[in-house]
Formats: C-alpha cells, sequence, structure tokens
C-alpha cells in the first residue's frame, strides 16, 4: 500500500511536499516524492490521505493510564496534596475500574496520533489495556518501600510481578521496574532493583527531582514531605535519614545511574547534575505542563540538550495535566522555555517534535524500529490534517505541528500497517457508558 500527503515528515530528512510512503506487511518499504513512488510501485494500491502532514506516529514518553478517569480532581492543589489526593482517590478503584481508566486513556492517545508508551503502573492494568488496544513501548511495575525490615519482601512481591506482567505483554511491548521516587525508595531497594536490572536487562525508571520540597526533604531533612513522614513512621526505624545530597547525586551515589534509567521530570536539576546524567547515560522525559500545573517548575530543557541527553516528551497522567495531547505538549514545552529563558531561539519546533519522534524512540530504545520515516522501519505512523483555517497556510510542517495543530486533527493512526484509528466521534463510544457510570460513583463515593 502507498500513503500520499501534501507534506510526509520523514524526521530523518528534510519535509517532502506531496510525500508518499511505500508499506509492504507492516514494514516501510520506501519513502520519497509522490510521483517518484508511485513509478516505482505502479501495481501498488494507493490511499491518498490529502491535505494532512503524514509523519511517524506519536511517542508519549511518560504516562499513568491507570489515572485518566480521574482526570479534573484535584485541579487546584500543588504537588503533594495533589497526590495525597490522588492516592486517596485511586484507592478506591477496584480492577476492573483501573482497566476501564486505562482503556480511556488508551484510546485517548491513539486518537492523538500516540503510538508508543512509557507507562508507569502500581496495578497493571495500563499493560492489559496497551496490549488490547495495540499500542507500543514499555510499561512499568511501579515499586515503592522504605521498610528496611520489608526488603526481601518488597523485593520479591516487585520481581513477582513484574514476572507477571511480562507474561502477559503482547509482542509490541516490554516490562520495566519504576522505583517510585527517591523519596519512596528506600536506598538498599533501589539498590536491589538496579542489580536485578542489570542481571536481566529489565528497563528502569523513576521520578527524579520533581518538586522543591523533594530536595528540601534530601537536602535537609525539611519540608512538608519531610514532615509528614516524622509524623506516620519517624525517620529512625523505616524512612531513611536525609542523605544530606541533591536527587540526582544520591542516585548517583548509591550507583544506580545507568543507560537503562528513564528519570523522569528533572525540574530541579542543574548543569553538574546533567553531565552527570549524561556520562551514565541516563534518559529523560519532559513533562512541562504537569509540572506547571502542580506548581513544580520548569525543567531545562535546553541545556538537557546541550549536553546530549537523550531527552523524549511526557504528558504524565491525565490527572496532572488533564489532556493527553502532545500537540498541545510541544507547544506549551517550547512557549514555557522560551518565556523563563528570554530568547526567542530556547528551543526550536523541529526540536520539539523530534522529541515526540526519535526522541521518545531513542530513549526507550527503539530508534532501529521506529521515530522515523525510513526503508525498513516498522509502519507507525499518524496523519495529521491541516485543511483547517486554524492550520492555513502552511509554510513549514513542523512550525504547524506545533503552533497550530492538536490531537483533534490527527484523522489516522497506524502500528505495523495497521489502522488502528480513523476518526470519528464513535471510536472509544462502547466505553464511555461506563465511564460515566464510574464518574458517579467517584463523585458519590458509594
Amino acid at each position: 500500500m502507498i500513503l500520499t500527503a501534501d507534506w510526509v515528515l520523514p524526521i530523518s530528512s528534510q519535509p517532502l511536499s506531496k510525500g508518499a510512503v511505500m508499506i509492504k506487511e507492516g514494514i516501510i518499504q520506501s519513502v520519497g516524492r509522490r510521483d517518484s513512488v508511485l513509478a516505482k510501485y505502479p501495481k501498488q494500491q494507493v490511499k491518498d490521505l490529502g491535505s494532512v502532514i503524514l509523519m511517524p506516529g506519536l511517542v508519549n514518553l511518560h504516562t499513568h493510564l491507570d489515572y485518566t478517569v480521574l482526570r479534573g480532581l484535584g485541579d487546584d492543589l500543588i504537588f503533594f496534596p495533589w497526590l495525597s489526593n490522588l492516592v486517596r482517590k485511586s484507592r478506591s478503584l477496584d480492577y476492573r475500574e483501573l482497566l476501564l481508566s486505562a482503556k480511556l486513556g488508551a484510546l485517548e492517545l491513539l486518537a492523538g496520533g500516540v503510538t508508543t508508551i512509557a507507562d508507569t503502573t502500581a496495578t497493571g492494568a495500563s499493560l492489559e489495556a496497551a496490549t488490547e488496544l495495540g499500542l507500543r513501548g514499555i510499561i512499568y511495575q511501579e515499586v515503592f518501600g522504605l521498610d528496611v525490615n520489608q526488603l526481601n519482601y518488597t523485593l520479591n512481591k516487585a520481581q513477582r510481578n513484574y514476572e507477571n506482567l511480562k507474561s502477559q505483554a503482547g509482542e509490541r511491548l516490554r516490562v520495566g521496574l519504576a522505583p517510585h521516587a527517591t523519596y519512596s525508595v528506600g536506598r538498599d531497594l533501589f539498590r536491589r532493583l538496579d542489580q536485578l536490572s542489570q542481571a536481566e536487562g529489565i528497563p528502569l525508571c523513576t521520578h527524579v527531582a520533581e518538586t522543591q520540597e523533594e530536595l528540601d526533604c534530601l537536602l535537609a531533612g525539611r519540608g512538608p514531605l519531610a514532615t509528614d513522614y516524622r509524623r506516620a513512621v519517624g525517620w529512625q526505624d523505616i524512612f531513611w535519614k536525609p542523605p544530606r545530597q541533591t536527587p540526582v547525586k544520591y542516585l548517583a551515589d548509591l550507583g544506580v545511574l545507568s543507560d537503562r534509567l528513564l528519570a523522569v521530570h528533572l525540574v530541579h536539576a542543574n548543569q553538574e547534575e546533567f553531565e552527570i546524567l549524561a556520562e551514565a547515560g541516563v534518559k529523560v522525559a519532559y513533562c512541562p505542563k504537569s509540572n506547571a500545573k502542580l506548581g513544580s517548575g520548569i525543567a531545562d530543557l535546553p541545556a538537557m540538550l546541550e549536553n546530549n541527553l537523550l531527552v523524549g516528551l511526557g504528558t504524565d497522567s491525565a490527572v496532572s495535566n488533564n489532556s493527553l495531547d502532545l500537540f498541545s505538549e510541544m507547544e506549551f514545552g517550547l512557549l514555557v522555555q522560551r518565556a523563563e529563558q528570554q530568547r526567542a531561539k530556547a528551543v526550536t519546533a523541529q526540536e520539539m517534535v523530534e522529541l515526540v519522534t526519535i526522541g521518545g524512540a531513542r530513549a526507550l530504545g527503539l530508534a532501529a524500529e521506529i521515530g522515523t520515516l525510513e526503508p525498513g522501519k516498522k509502519a507507525d505512523l499518524t496523519a495529521v490534517k491541516i485543511d483547517n483555517l486554524a492550520n492555513q497556510p502552511v509554510y513549514d510542517p513542523y512550525s504547524t505541528l506545533v503552533y497550530t495543530a492538536s490531537s483533534r486533527d490527527v484523522i489516522m493512526t497506524m502500528i505495523d500497517g495497521e489502522i488502528v484509528y480513523q476518526g470519528g466521534p464513535e471510536f472509544g463510544e462502547q466505553y464511555l457508558k461506563e465511564v460515566r457510570e464510574l464518574k458517579k460513583k467517584i463523585e458519590t463515593g458509594e
């Protein structure tokens, strides 16, 4: 099959006006000008997508699909009150309800052009949803644990959960482990999880340097997070003593920084720490809207890129962002850098598009398979319509994607050459009645 479009955006090469992509058995065979590709494959079926930008499927480098149904709850809270609210609300949901929530999020991603995710789950619901709906990527089993007396129990449970998810994962998905954060996973548990990761080649993911409260807690044992832990469990018995280090330097001291690790957020990290992370090969998920909405701050994306860190873009959860729209994330993520850096070219539109394509693919170790439109790569594509008033005229497709397009402009999403989304309001409607019923339960607490 040959897909033709007004614009084809290979990412690895210059945009093509009046371009085409030839696909066979789920693999890209050729990318080029329409006339050239049609002449090369005269007997192939042709599907003209018309006035669209045809590009690689998007990579969302940090999600929590389990929580999608809690979107809109706790909107005016800063991070730790928001987190407490999230924990309380999510614990009221059973697995079936969490699975429905994860499916709602997965459907939103597919309708928004996303083909690959890095999702963190405590329950495994997002893995079942992603498998059923055909997404590619890595699902990380989340791990918490501060009690040194429960170390072996927690580690064994994490390993059992990991093996269980691994046995259920479809062929497009890998499974990893996600020690939640420096303040919620003890040092010995972090080390043991890293050792397990190294021995079995398991990818890791953790939230790092997300808030000022996290820094205050680790550096000085003060602030609201430290106060809450003292009140709940005490420093001496269960919770480790403050390491008197920043989160990045603490993880470096533990010896857990490696190219297997995806570090999420890095809002409160500096030049020296970016150099440490780059030397270790750590990958980074930049989540600007979530960080802004929760009052956490602005990560220094230009410095990350200047230090050659492999960075991708993530929305985080629909609870902290309200949207899983990577087009909106690109625009906000660029503009907030220009405002913060007070220079017009702090980040470019092309760099932002690269974050949601080849950048995310590299961060997940999938760059040989996805992230660009090139012969031999998997046919993971999305088509973004540009024939509406808000998107015209198009001089530069990178600019259009970042500054004017939205997830609602996506008319087709393809994974392995299979169309998994093709417009229409009926997409996913079979789940909406259940979602509305679940919303009533959450509202009433019954």
